[in-house]
């Protein structure tokens, strides 16, 4: 592998992610009623998607960095507010998405990870990594899979 010069636009060109939003249906059952219907999803994550839906961003925390007890916080409904958006491209606010029933917000995450570009992981197997550890206390190593 050849190493190349980058610059930023460079970067941003080759690291973002595009924005689009794919069309799913939903079916949802209610009980005893089915019901049917489309959103937008968002096929890539950002990296404020992710902390903001696996690190749980939006939980309230006090000085020190811990969750306030009490917070009311739900992971399906982070995921659907900050992945998908009605059919008319309106968002789904996060307080919103709290209150819908847990079959719901299963439903439409079914549909967020059937529209979700998935990493090529095969292709990143066959790259290891080559950086050597470093032996100091603060290390920017890198390390393949297997090695953690």
């Amino acid at each position: 592998m050849s190493q190349a010069s980058f610059s930023l636009s460079d970067l941003v060109k080759i690291g973002s992610i595009k924005q689009d939003w794919v069309k799913r249906k939903v079916t949802w059952k209610n009980g005893e009623e089915e019901t049917a219907f489309d959103i937008l999803v968002k096929q890539e994550m950002s990296a404020a998607d992710n902390e903001f839906i696996y690190l749980g961003t939006s939980l309230k925390r006090d000085s020190e960095g811990n969750v306030i007890e009490g917070t009311d916080d739900s992971f399906a409904a982070r995921r659907v507010h900050r992945m998908a958006r009605m059919a008319d491209n309106e968002a789904i606010p996060y307080e919103t998405a709290k209150g819908f029933k847990s079959s719901l917000l299963a439903a439409m995450c079914v549909a967020i990870n059937e529209a979700e570009k998935k990493p090529d992981v095969a292709e990143a197997k066959k790259k290891p990594a080559t950086t050597k550890k470093s032996s100091g206390t603060n290390s920017s190593s890198t390390e393949s899979a297997e090695e953690q």
